[in-house]
């Protein structure tokens, strides 16, 4: 039984060999929280990448001639700092991760060179191959975040997929969140490690019952149980 698996990936790689030899960009969460972050251009798609960074609390600085209400609203809070002139290539030197967004391929070719040289992850809107990672269209519930992604084939279809999953996803997904993260916290407290558990067998379902039933003490009690028994 051993030679299985090697015997089934023949058979998908003689079928797609395209897709298989693909390379495949890795999900990732990036934390950017106080970090450095370089917005080029200032339109409707650069305020669109420009909320996403506030989101995620990153010191913001965007270059462009013109920038939107938006953000000239988000600099006057004090919320990212603009400099209102063309792209600089030592405008990369004090950051840490370039968004650019102007919609001018020659801009967009000048700032991904420039991040490239100074070794700067770079991402180029509606443009893949000066890409050095890629946003995926994502909803969340609480700390629960969801991503879809194309590698950049198709952006569209992963917003659609992302908008399926999300109607389909209760919103009690943020309050089991929150009883998981309580239970494992607690569970570490003891001087016990969660890293060899094995999650996929937690009662999820069961504790999402509960919680849509208005039960978080037994959703709890479930999630408890399970921490304690050999099967975990």
């Amino acid at each position: 039984m051993a030679d299985r698996p090697d015997a089934a990936a023949s058979e998908v790689v003689s079928a797609a060999p395209e897709v298989v030899r693909a390379a495949r960009p890795l999900m990732v969460q990036l934390v950017l929280a106080g970090r450095p972050v370089l917005v080029v251009g200032g339109g409707r798609v650069a305020t669109r990448k420009v909320a996403q960074l506030l989101d995620c609390q990153a010191a913001v600085l965007v270059v462009a001639p013109t920038v939107s209400d938006e953000i000239a609203a988000w600099e006057r809070a004090g919320l990212l700092r603009v400099e209102r002139r063309a792209f600089g290539a030592d405008d990369i030197d004090a950051v840490d991760v370039v968004f650019s967004a102007t919609g001018v391929p020659d801009v967009a070719d000048d700032v991904a060179r420039s991040a490239r040289a100074s070794r700067r992850w770079i991402n180029s809107a509606d443009d893949p191959a000066n890409c050095d990672f890629l946003l995926a269209a994502t909803f969340e519930r609480g700390v629960v975040q969801v991503a879809v992604g194309t590698a950049g084939a198709a952006p569209g279809l992963a917003a659609y997929c992302r908008d399926r999953i999300d109607d389909a996803t209760a919103p009690e997904w943020e309050e089991l969140a929150a009883v998981v993260a309580s239970c494992r916290a607690d569970f570490r407290a003891g001087g016990l490690s969660t890293e060899s558990l094995d999650w996929r067998s937690a009662p999820f379902g069961g504790m999402l019952e509960e919680l849509q039933g208005g039960r978080s003490d037994r959703a709890r009690e479930l999630l408890e149980l399970w921490l304690s028994s050999p099967s975990a």
